[in-house]
């Protein structure tokens, strides 16, 4: 008996002692160091070959697209999923009015929003009762992607 207690002792000892060393060993692994970042050198720069005035041709750039604010790109979303809703056949062609953006988000890329837009439209066999619509366009490079009724 007095020898297992005494081994089982040894064994929680062991154990304690070998968790402790692996503790300390990723402290360390893990501690900042104290040494200077080493700045990498930059490459040698050769001069370029002078070229007579026949051999340079000028090439023109498309004028880069300014960048928008959010508010903009918020707008320009909600004007472009508008515009689709409008196209679609259940809008034209069902009397459809009081278009309103209620939510959008912006989904990563620039032109990719998610646009959610409800209206109010007629029924189709009951022109006289009208029923709410709610469409989510997703937008991608200010063009419809997907849309979804809810």
């Amino acid at each position: 008996m007095n020898k297992a207690i005494l081994i089982l002792l040894l064994v929680i000892i062991s154990f304690t002692m070998g968790c402790a060393l692996q503790f300390e060993s990723q402290k360390m692994l893990t501690s900042p160091t104290t040494q200077t970042p080493v700045e990498p050198t930059p490459p040698a720069v050769t001069a370029a070959p002078e070229l007579e005035p026949a051999q340079v041709e000028k090439v023109e750039t498309a004028p880069k697209e300014q960048s928008m604010t959010f508010d903009e790109e918020q707008d320009r979303a909600i004007d472009a999923a508008k515009e689709f809703v409008q196209s679609l056949d259940g809008y034209k062609d069902q009397g459809g009015r009081e278009l309103q953006a209620l939510n959008s988000v912006k989904s990563g890329c620039v032109g990719c929003w998610i646009v959610e837009i409800t209206f109010t439209r007629n029924l189709l066999y009951y022109p006289d009762k009208t029923e709410h619509i709610r469409v989510n366009v997703e937008l991608k490079n200010w063009k419809m992607s997907a849309y979804t009724f809810g």
